[in-house]
């Protein structure tokens, strides 16, 4: 059903975000604090893509 793959996609998508979030927490424990910067802002833009598109899919 078309549910069941919005959770799933929705759960891969979870799964994802905690992995860049532990990824930067790496970074900027690593010292390289202007490229885990850099990541976020890229990471950020990529998630606020997704749910533009996903409001878009729901309007539509």
């Amino acid at each position: 059903s078309k549910l069941k793959s919005f959770k799933e996609k929705l759960k891969q998508l979870n799964e994802q975000h905690e992995e860049i979030e532990s990824s930067i927490i790496e970074l900027i424990a690593s010292k390289d604090e202007l490229q885990a910067l850099r990541f976020r802002s890229h990471c950020s833009r990529f998630f606020e893509e997704g749910k533009k598109g996903r409001a878009e899919e729901e309007r539509g």
